[in-house]
């Protein structure tokens, strides 16, 4: 909490007027950590006593609940010294008591000293490099954890959908029916959008809590300080250090993979009692407030009562229709009780209703709703946490003008000492203005970068324009009118205003009949009154805000009959379908969310407190009434009155505005949202998605042109060995990255293609083999396309071509294999020193394999892959296949490494995912060893794709002539093929055209002597690949 202290000095007149016994409060902005003289305390406020039996004068100074923990009062040379708590620092108010001479005569006719009580404050940074060490450690720790819980939510997406097309047929080895298990999946979104997004949003809140220091991890707890201290202590640095410790005079292999383990699960353990605990307390808190809002009817305040009345409340207040009226205030304002909407003076700058809300106030819907006539005030979350930040001259700048929300509470200084200069708002208006220009134009020319499209262009600028930049230019044209209007004219010397205690002294105190020059003025009837231009003066501040009122709620039968729909379409119905349809994982989490979902839902204390108002008036430490079902335990029942009570409002302000309002929560809804919606979308594609298998451009080869091969230094890898070569071919890699492509085309072309490439009679395409075996095996029905290559010169010797992404069912499946190892490399380069957890990932992500159901591993791409190898390999339709290779590009590529690794057979694969990562989560898993010996990966610069899942220990790195950018051009199966065959050579194999025409490469050089250029020769033979395979599409090049 940031904290703002106001320098305060009194002098004996004033004293006078302050009872010795009296309290103290503050009279400050809501929110903020306050000293300042007051004669009557505010409720429930802790005043930190600054006076002893010697001296009873002075302010008093209160502890706001915003400080999360009560101040401390000293003595030290002299003077009472206030310590305050904020973040890394400490705010220190000394109090010392000055004399002044002179005097006069009290009412003993005895003379009086004049004294003063001057307050220094100071800040102290006390935090030390080790102490930010460590902290930056915790929040390393957490954010890791925090990373991989979502991946665990994307996972729970997915594979939630994943079955939908299993339900649906479209895909399954046993078919299920029912269109009812399809809707009954989709009814269970709203549950696990609402329980993941309260899931990050407690995860973002330890987060941050960590880097502070876990303060709110330790007033969750609810245990003695001591012991919140040594059990944060034990589990963040004590177990990982011991096991380092333990691990390294054990002369463990891999002692810091131990350690990182071990560090994972401890504070694991303390993130999900954090989230539990926060659960807790706001049940805790929300019966407790039920309490007070029906204080009237506490007798009958058992626990069923207050839950339903909790219940209903929740529901009332989600269901209503609500109107929001913009007002622009001075600081002077005093609303009436209720706000501003109750104000005869002040009338709304603009009124909001939404479609809701209209809807709830048509007469033909009173059956349904009750209009409330005088509306009902319902508080935002800032007003009852007394948020209210002040911008003046001195804490101002472009930063936090520009990153200020569009409604966010706060009060501008517009006149006085510490008032905003006219340059400062000018700037501040230029500046939003011109970096929501600045960021419109980057977005537009990402766009241009990536070459979208006129359309996109200036669909872009028609958004940013309507969306951005003109309402931002009314709003700030109406803040520049307010505060030219409160500047206007009054009478009043500037500098007089520049100087606050010269003004004091000149005014005087209006309200009090003070003797300034200012103060009074002479009325037409001769009477004195207080100058208007005093009251001008003291006119400050100025500040926009908005209120939201209710006009219209659900009838209680309403809310019983809404309460009754959701539990049957949201709960009961997607509980029974996800258990019917076998689906247990994604059913036993449902379970869990659920159950904390409605928990949230209908016990949320933030809700009555909007309901309340401000938390100053709310005893949250009483318990109204009998048979309590929660009471208040640990350190916080040994404490007593403003200590406790500034605690335990603490404690629930960072509940409620950290989580339970958090304006993170409702982000992480929508981005969840709209996941949802695009994979959805992808799987209703998926569902009606073809084979894959239509007319492709043509593949047009020259033979009578060469690649010399690069002059200077070639990959080690054009030639291949250890079990890779193709029989005794010396081009090895060259070959593997054009099978990889006939993997893509039908039968009609490989037959065409394979003679013209390797020879005729040298390599034959096995369709029907393949065919054969798919239906026998039971397998036809996975949308997974591959062929079958042998070579009749060298008996025994096969390659296995796996197709790559072709379909939208294909891209189904790289989620499904690559998706959580993706994710967990992008949480590891997101995260500040990621490189350190490296060696714990494939166990992170193998822990998001258990929402797998066994319907989605049956009809993994790899299951059948491996299953035709190993069955190829064990004499299957009396074939006898002694060495079997398997190649593939991109998601084939992927393929061909499982596989590969799973079945021992050599793999090559070309921008393939990797498997690393994702090793534990296969079936049956595969070991680094198994991948490192038998699998091979070529991999582009800028290749972002073939980076997923790990690299093989044998890879190849290559270059990539793409535009920077394109963001996916270097994953580009045909541009790796014409990168081997112009770095390694022909070497006697034809030539791609399309390396020249697509792709830029220099023009291969002629074969003997040839009249022929390279472009007529590459018309000629499209034309006869056209003829030959009977295909329609050309390549456009020579229409």
């Amino acid at each position: 909490t940031n904290t703002s202290i106001v320098t305060a000095s009194m002098t004996s007149e004033q004293e006078e007027r302050v009872p010795a016994d009296a309290g103290a409060g503050a009279a400050s902005a809501p929110g903020q950590s306050t000293a300042t003289a007051q004669t009557v305390p505010p409720p429930n406020s802790r005043s930190t006593a600054d006076y002893n039996s010697d001296d009873k004068t002075g302010p008093n100074f209160v502890d706001h609940f915003s400080l999360r923990h009560p101040s401390s009062t000293v003595r030290f040379r002299g003077a009472r010294v206030h310590v305050y708590e904020a973040g890394n620092e400490q705010i220190l108010l000394e109090d010392r008591r000055s004399y002044r001479g002179g005097g006069d005569d009290d009412n003993n006719g005895k003379s009086r000293r004049q004294h003063r009580h001057t307050i220094t404050v100071k800040r102290m940074e006390w935090s030390r490099f080790g102490l930010r060490v460590l902290r930056m450690a915790y929040a390393l720790i957490a954010l890791l954890l925090v990373g991989f819980a979502f991946v665990l939510c994307f996972q729970i997406i997915l594979f939630l959908f994943l079955n939908l097309p299993i339900d649906a047929g479209a895909s399954s080895l046993d078919a299920r029916k029912g269109r009812a298990h399809i809707v009954g999946t989709l009814l269970s979104v709203p549950v696990f959008l609402f329980g993941m997004a309260s899931l990050m949003a407690i995860g973002t809140t330890f987060v941050s809590d960590c880097w502070q220091g876990g303060p709110l991890i330790r007033a969750v707890s609810g245990l003695p300080s001591i012991v919140t201290e040594v059990l944060f202590f034990v589990f963040f640095i004590f177990v990982p250090a011991i096991t380092f410790i333990i691990t390294l005079m054990a002369q463990y292999e891999n002692p810091w993979e131990v350690t990182c383990r071990v560090w994972c699960l401890s504070v694991a353990l303390v993130f999900c009692n954090f989230g539990l605990g926060v659960v807790y307390r706001e049940v805790q808190a929300c019966f407790q407030l039920v309490s007070i809002y029906w204080s009237e009817e506490h007798d009958a305040g058992t626990v069923w009562h207050k839950a339903r009345r909790a219940i209903l409340l929740t529901t009332m207040q989600r269901y209503s229709g609500h109107k929001n009226e913009q007002y622009l205030v001075t600081g002077e304002d005093v609303a009436p009780e209720g706000g501003f909407t109750f104000s005869d003076e002040h009338k709304p700058k603009q009124s909001k209703r939404g479609l809701y809300t209209r809807l709830t106030e048509m007469k033909c819907l009173r059956c349904i709703f009750d209009n409330i006539d005088p509306p009902k005030r319902l508080y935002t979350i800032e007003e009852v946490r007394d948020i209210l930040p002040f911008v003046t001259r001195y804490n101002w700048s472009l930063e936090s003008m520009f990153c200020r929300k569009g409604r966010e509470r706060g009060i501008v200084s517009a006149k006085g000492p510490s008032a905003l200069t006219a340059d400062q708002v000018t700037a501040s208006v230029i500046c939003n203005v011109g970096a929501t220009i600045l960021v419109s134009l980057l977005v537009i020319a990402v766009l241009v970068w990536f070459n979208a499209g006129a359309l996109f262009y200036v669909i872009g600028a028609i958004i940013c324009v309507l969306c951005c930049i003109w309402p931002l230019v009314r709003s700030s044209a109406a803040t520049v009118e307010m505060y030219k209007d409160i500047n206007a004219d009054d009478g009043i010397d500037e500098d007089l205003l520049a100087d606050e205690e010269a003004f004091d002294d000149e005014a005087g105190d209006a309200g009090d009949g003070g003797n300034g020059k200012l103060a009074k003025e002479e009325g037409a009837d001769g009477e004195e009154r207080p100058a208007k231009n005093v009251f001008k003066a003291e006119k400050r501040t100025m500040f926009q805000l908005w209120e939201t009122t209710r006009v219209a709620q659900p009838k209680e039968c309403t809310c019983y009959s809404i309460l009754l729909f959701e539990f049957v379409f949201f709960w009961l119905w997607p509980m029974s379908i996800l258990f019917i349809t076998k689906n247990y994982p994604v059913a036993v989490v449902f379970l869990v969310v659920s159950f904390i979902a409605m928990l949230r839902k209908f016990f949320d204390p933030s809700a009555i407190l909007c309901e309340l108002g401000s938390m100053n008036d709310i005893n949250i430490e009483t318990n109204p009434g009998d048979g309590e079902l929660f009471k208040v335990t640990g350190w916080a029942k040994s404490m007593k009155g403003p200590d406790k009570t500034l605690v335990l409002k603490s404690r629930l302000a960072d509940i409620v505005g950290n989580v339970s309002r958090s304006s993170a929560t409702t982000r992480w809804i929508w981005f969840f949202g709209t996941l949802v919606l695009l994979i959805f979308l992808l799987f209703l594609q998926a569902i009606h998605s073809d084979d894959g298998l239509g007319e492709r451009p043509p593949i047009v080869l020259v033979d009578s042109f060469y690649y010399p091969g690069e002059q200077s230094l070639q990959y080690p890898t054009c030639e291949m060995s250890k079990g890779f070569k193709i029989g005794d071919s010396d081009t090895a890699l060259g070959d593997y990255s054009m099978l990889s492509a006939l993997a893509y085309e039908t039968t009609n072309v490989t037959d065409y293609l394979l003679p013209q490439y390797f020879g005729e009679g040298i390599a034959i395409d096995e369709d029907e083999f393949v065919a054969n075996y798919r239906v026998d095996s039971g397998t036809a029905a996975v949308p997974i396309y591959f062929k079958f290559i042998t070579f009749p010169p060298v008996p025994g010797l096969g390659v296995v071509a796996i197709r790559g992404s072709q379909t939208s069912w294909d891209w189904v499946v790289n989620m499904q294999l690559w998706s959580a190892a993706g994710l967990a490399q992008a949480v590891k380069w997101l995260i500040p020193y990621g490189w350190l957890w490296h060696q714990i990932l494939d166990e992170l992500v193998s822990l998001s394999d258990f929402i797998q159901n066994d319907a989605i591993k049956r009809v993994s791409y790899y299951t059948v892959t491996s299953g035709f190898i190993n069955d190829v390999l064990d004499g299957y339709g009396d074939s006898n296949f002694t060495t079997l290779r398997i190649t593939g590009a991109s998601l084939g590529g992927g393929l061909a490494i499982i596989s590969g690794a799973q079945t021992g057979a050599a793999a090559v694969a070309i921008s393939g995912l990797g498997a690393e990562l994702s090793r534990h989560t296969l079936n049956p898993p595969v070991t680094l060893a198994q991948i490192n010996e038998n699998t091979f990966n070529f991999i582009p610069d800028r290749d972002y794709i073939a980076r997923i899942g790990g690299r093989p220990r044998q890879h190849q790195e290559a270059q990539c002539q793409a535009s920077t950018s394109s963001l996916f051009g270097c994953h580009s199966m045909w541009r790796s093929i014409c990168e081997i065959a112009y770095r390694c050579g022909s070497n006697g194999r034809p030539v791609p055209c399309r390396c020249v025409q697509r792709f830029g490469y220099p023009e291969p050089l002629p074969l003997g002597n040839t009249n022929r250029t390279f472009m007529q020769a590459c018309e000629e033979q499209e034309e006869a690949f056209l003829n030959a395979t009977g295909s329609t599409v050309t390549s456009g090049y020579f229409d």
